[in-house]
């Protein structure tokens, strides 16, 4: 499930996608 929760971090914070 880590997977699914890092995609989610990405869609909701897509401005941090420097890390």
């Amino acid at each position: 499930d880590t997977m699914s929760t890092e995609t989610l971090l990405r869609l909701h914070l897509p401005l941090n996608d420097k890390v």
